[in-house]
């Protein structure tokens, strides 16, 4: 199935709201998937997995020196719900001087790679995102990989830190650069993006949720579209 990164931002908005997520998580959720599809990630598992976890109560944080740690009542913690406070916190402890890493164990590790680069690119502070084996730089348009894509893909589960990078970091070996992303995102823009069907299925069947009938009483209370589309 080809999709265009509008179709899979809207769906992925959409899906997050049925699977029980606030409209300003949902919001995130569906810029972070267009980052994903844009940049050539397989966006349809990561997306449809992470909503597998869907809106979730009871997440604790707490301060232990400068290590901010995110905790929920299951094993992982949800990447759609606590990665854009996450990278925001981290953000605003930079703008007053102090470097604080996030560290939590999440459901989709890859997704904290998308919501890092925008909270990059709108905040002009780099951020760094680690796990054990793997470690990427978000800065500006640009992602660097100290390691191949594909295992960041395949974690699950797996304990992640969020920081402002030391000095260093722009060292590690550049896997994906910012005129490759550019590239991956022309072409996504022109030729649309290649999603899984059975994946994008499940993610369908959660946006399908926030449908209401066709009937008139909706169309009064302002289901649809008006007399044009654009209504």
């Amino acid at each position: 199935m080809k999709l265009s990164l509008n179709e899979i931002e809207v769906t992925a908005r959409k899906a997050s709201l049925g699977a029980g997520l606030p409209l300003g998580l949902a919001e995130e959720a569906g810029a972070a998937a267009a980052w994903l599809a844009a940049a050539g990630f397989p966006v349809a598992p990561l997306l449809a997995e992470a909503l597998e976890f869907g809106h979730q109560d009871a997440v604790q944080t707490e301060r232990s020196g400068s290590i901010l740690r995110f905790r929920g009542a299951g094993p992982a913690c949800s990447a759609l719900g606590i990665l854009p406070s996450a990278c925001d916190l981290v953000i605003a402890a930079a703008a007053m001087g102090e470097r604080v890493t996030a560290e939590a164990v999440i459901d989709v590790p890859a997704w904290a790679l998308a919501q890092a680069a925008i909270a990059a690119a709108g905040s002009g502070v780099a951020l760094q995102v680690e796990t054990a084996t793997q470690r990427a730089l978000l800065q500006g348009e640009s992602l660097t990989l100290s390691g191949a894509i594909e295992p960041f893909v395949a974690l699950r589960s797996a304990p992640v830190r969020i920081r402002v990078p030391a000095a260093e970091a722009g060292r590690a070996r550049d896997h994906m650069a910012a005129a490759e992303l550019r590239r991956n995102r022309s072409r996504a823009l022109q030729c649309g993006v290649c999603v899984e069907d059975a994946p994008w299925q499940r993610v369908q069947s959660l946006a399908a949720r926030t449908l209401v009938p066709a009937t008139t009483q909706s169309r009064e209370h302002g289901a649809g579209a008006g007399l044009i589309d654009t209504d």
